[in-house]
């Protein structure tokens, strides 16, 4: 009878062990736990702060692929133009030269959120632009003066870098997104072979719907550049041109981002007013 209890009690034991390696029991309660416990994520930095304040974070890490069009006017600050061989003669660029500037981009952007209110990103891509650039009461010849318009494609590619800052209060939030650019283009005019650099800065306010937000702001951009180069007049005379140009600063922007079934990420944002831009990406997160 001792012999049977004890192998009774040991196959009891047993018994315990194997369900408490399988699924334990909470202290005091009859809920199941298990020894498998989900680790947390190492970035952001700080998340698990966050998330004890109930904030929902996006997994750190995204991959986008974006695409992007620009259409804008530009003021010049310098124009100069010669026929054939004669010298370049100044002309009042304000009042003498328009150019109309249509940009579209594709490329892919990396980021991490370093911090629950810092975010890093790199890409690259390339870059298409159109451009039309009209000079008026211009040397057309020795003793004849009019007008002309050259139209000008530039191709290329950027790389770029930047982060974002962010902060929230309840369901409202305020992030700013910062990037710096350098694109390197070529087409029928000559530019700058060490290209050029593009600073962009974007304030926002929206509302945070868990892993939606929708918001409205501005975009700032710091741009200028030279284009220079030389035509084929319809007289048979070559024009050489070389202009400086630069966009308004700020524009007004709006936009909504989601992430979906936690990882797939949409973003749709829009300028209006001093520029026309419409940007669109699609990303995956983990």
């Amino acid at each position: 009878m001792v012999g049977l209890c004890m192998a009774l009690l040991a196959a009891g034991v047993q018994a315990a062990e194997e369900q408490d390696a399988q699924q334990g029991v909470l202290p005091f309660s009859d809920q199941p736990d298990t020894h498998e416990r989900k680790q947390e994520p190492l970035f952001p930095l700080l998340g698990d702060k966050a998330r004890e304040r109930g904030r929902e974070l996006p997994p750190a890490f995204g991959v986008m692929v974006l695409t992007n069009w620009m259409d804008s006017d530009w003021k010049f600050t310098k124009a100069t133009v010669g026929i054939s061989d004669n010298p370049g003669v100044e002309l009042d660029a304000a009042q003498n030269a328009t150019m109309d500037l249509q940009v579209k981009t594709n490329g892919v952007k990396a980021d991490l959120w370093v911090l629950p209110f810092l975010d890093v990103m790199a890409g690259f891509g390339n870059v298409d632009v159109d451009a039309q650039l009209g000079l008026r009461d211009i040397p057309l010849d020795i003793n004849t003066r009019g007008d002309a318009i050259v139209p000008m494609n530039f191709s290329g590619n950027y790389y770029s870098f930047g982060g974002v800052v962010a902060g929230a209060y309840q369901r409202l939030y305020a992030a700013c997104d910062f990037s710096w650019l350098k694109t390197h283009l070529d087409g029928d005019a000559s530019l700058s072979s060490d290209g050029f650099w593009t600073f962009t800065a974007a304030p926002k306010i929206g509302y945070n719907a868990g892993l939606s937000q929708v918001y409205v702001g501005a975009r700032y951009i710091s741009k200028n550049e030279n284009f220079r180069g030389t035509v084929a007049l319809p007289n048979g005379n070559d024009m050489s041109f070389d202009v400086n140009v630069e966009t308004k600063s700020w524009a007004g922007n709006f936009g909504i981002r989601t992430v979906m079934r936690q990882h797939w990420e949409l973003l749709m944002e829009s300028s209006i007013g001093q520029r026309y831009q419409i940007t669109g990406g699609v990303g995956y997160r983990w």
